[in-house]
């Protein structure tokens, strides 16, 4: 009766997801240097500043690959080098300008690209010659800048150029497996740059260069199970259960199932874990079905709680993206 009367508002399930929450998020203590747990909280706070002048005021390093890389990649001929080299010219600034789509967006100064190209007679020595001073670095005239153009320098070292460095804790490099293991030793003891044997995640997806597996996608899981381990079924009632299924549980893996194929295997998972916690159930034990899960899955019209299957959600959107 107090279920009914109640309902799923301002308890104390919701307490103690808060509770968890902010235990999970907040930060303790920190390790130091020589393998000390630091738990003072003005010790922590200035050791997290110290880290971060650490990595974005250090020296700048640059890496001499030149040994490393002969006989190992495609080497520029003698003419692709001289082009590389040769000075900007009218010719250049022309054919860029004939690139641009002709009734884009105009920049700053209000005129289209269709203005330039179909006026190039008139203007191209006053324009040639303000572009190609910038390009020289002998004038950059006042408000230039203010052009959606991006002018990259010729330089040896352009990082070194910019101020920017490279974050050595925050790159990777990985090699295909034509490439023999004693070429790549070398190479990552010289740019001092972790090994790794997949490509990662790219937007929110993992960037797929092999076979898929459930380990592919594992990721997904690991998710919805970071997100039950704060919730307790045991406090709400199975129509408060159904509704953080569709509002909460059920859009974490959306991104993922509107974009691959995923295997079966992690369906059925996703599946299951959705099951026991609308049943009432956690990681370790489930609770007591009432019904099935086919009459679960069905629209609320024909008795079911309308709660998605998602191998096939997954099948309707490998649907729509080949439609």
């Amino acid at each position: 009766m107090e279920v009914i009367c109640d309902g799923d508002r301002n308890t104390r399930f919701f307490h103690l997801s808060t509770i968890i929450r902010r235990k999970k998020n907040q930060i303790e203590c920190l390790q130091d240097d020589q393998g000390n747990w630091i738990w003072d909280h003005s010790t922590v706070k200035q050791m997290v500043i110290n880290d971060l002048k650490n990595v974005f005021a250090g020296p700048v390093s640059v890496c001499d690959l030149t040994g490393l890389t002969i006989g190992l990649f495609p080497q520029l001929t003698c003419e692709e080098k001289e082009k590389l080299d040769r000075e900007y010219t009218s010719a250049e600034i022309q054919g860029a300008l004939n690139q641009m789509s002709p009734y884009k967006a105009p920049g700053p100064d209000g005129f289209q690209a269709i203005f330039y190209q179909s006026q190039w007679e008139t203007i191209s020595p006053s324009l040639c010659h303000m572009i190609l001073g910038v390009l020289h670095e002998d004038n950059f005239p006042e408000g230039f800048g203010d052009t959606f153009l991006a002018l990259i320098p010729k330089t040896d070292h352009p990082n070194k150029a910019s101020g920017q460095r490279v974050s050595r804790a925050k790159s990777k490099v990985f090699f295909s497996s034509n490439v023999d293991e004693a070429e790549i030793l070398p190479i990552i003891t010289e740019l001092n740059i972790e090994k790794i044997e997949d490509l990662g995640m790219y937007l929110g997806m993992p960037i797929i260069n092999g076979r898929v597996t459930r380990d592919t996608f594992d990721y997904v899981v690991q998710r919805v199970d970071k997100r039950l381990s704060g919730w307790k079924a045991k406090n709400l009632s199975l129509a408060g259960r159904t509704t953080l299924i569709q509002s909460t549980l059920s859009p974490i893996p959306a991104y993922a199932i509107q974009t691959a194929k995923l295997p079966r295997a992690i369906c059925d998972d996703l599946d299951k874990k959705t099951r026991r916690f609308l049943w009432g159930g956690d990681q370790e034990k489930r609770g007591l079905s009432l019904v099935s899960w086919d009459m679960v899955t069905n629209e609320k019209v024909n008795g079911g709680l309308c709660l998605r299957s998602m191998r096939q959600v997954n099948v309707a959107f490998m649907a729509k993206l080949d439609w």
